[in-house]
């Protein structure tokens, strides 16, 4: 059976990361490349499968619970002062 071929989103979906985290992960050389198929790319299922067997596991992943997401460093707009509070 040939092996599967998976598209950006579904790579994206795999390893829950961006389009573009992916691609500054494969300019890095820390992400497997896709496969230049002309007008398109795909990765190879067992290329991104083992990406993920390769990555370090911590206390809560290996517990079988799902890692907190990592946030990007500034307030989040709720913890922003709002327009009138601002003038106060």
């Amino acid at each position: 059976m040939p092996e599967a071929l998976l598209s950006i989103a579904d790579v994206c979906r795999r390893v829950r990361l961006g389009k573009s985290a992916i691609y500054v992960r494969i300019k890095a050389g820390s992400f497997p490349r896709p496969l230049d198929l002309g007008t398109t790319v795909r990765w190879r299922e067992s290329d991104i499968d083992a990406w993920i067997a390769a990555l370090p596991t911590t206390s809560a992943t290996s517990a079988g619970q799902r890692a907190a997401p990592r946030r990007a460093a500034g307030p989040r707009a709720a913890d922003r002062p709002t327009p009138a509070q601002s003038r106060a």
